[in-house]
């Protein structure tokens, strides 16, 4: 098949060549040829149907306490829009997670954290690319989580415990306002009257001596 495109640029230019009717005889090697005046230079591009996307790889994994940083290299795209999804097994119940990510393109690292896993555990890890051709899974990878530490726990206790003594405060603090007594004096003519707050009733003086 040949195609003549003519295109009036100065420098930098895109030529698009769109095929409507595709074949198998369709793909393959093409050689596309740009000329000018002052000479020529030809590109060689090898036209392929497409499939799933490749496989990722260089995964690498780094277990935490109760996570892990899953790393890998994306490939092609199979020539269609790719997404990534993050498979964890537990090697102690055999629960599944998965965490989805978006592609950013070929050949980019990506990296996503996967959390909710048990300290001292034993998971695998695959990456798995998918388009509307299918998916492609990695190789598992295992590694285990790290075990969690006297430290570790002294923090999570000492927080809570921590937490529990602001809240007690905070509740002494109001009833300590809520319960307290006042006591005001008021003077009418020669005589002085005395009254506490818990005697005043639906904002009315309640005078005991009148009852």
């Amino acid at each position: 098949m040949i195609t003549t495109t003519t295109e009036n640029k100065v420098n930098n230019f895109t030529v698009r060549i769109r095929q409507h009717v595709v074949e198998k005889s369709s793909f393959g090697v093409y050689y596309l040829r740009a000329s000018n005046m002052f000479g020529e230079k030809t590109v060689i591009v090898n036209v392929i149907k497409q499939r799933k996307s490749d496989l990722p790889r260089n995964i690498e994994v780094t277990c935490k306490i109760t996570g892990a940083i899953v790393q890998w290299i994306s490939s092609f795209n199979g020539g269609d829009t790719q997404n990534f999804t993050v498979i964890t097994l537990s090697g102690h119940d055999g629960t599944s997670l998965y965490n989805d990510l978006n592609n950013k393109g070929a050949n980019e690292i990506h990296v996503t954290y996967v959390g909710n896993l048990q300290p001292s555990v034993t998971y695998w890890f695959s990456v798995s690319a998918k388009n509307s051709h299918g998916s492609s899974s990695s190789k598992a990878i295992s590694c285990t989580t790290v075990k969690e530490t006297a430290s570790s726990l002294t923090a999570v206790v000492a927080g809570s415990v921590g937490g529990s003594l602001v809240l007690v405060t905070i509740i002494l603090i109001v009833v300590f306002f809520v319960h307290r007594r006042y006591t005001c004096i008021f003077k009418i003519g020669n005589m002085f009257i005395f009254f506490t707050t818990n005697q005043v009733v639906h904002g009315q003086f309640y005078w005991p001596w009148l009852t």
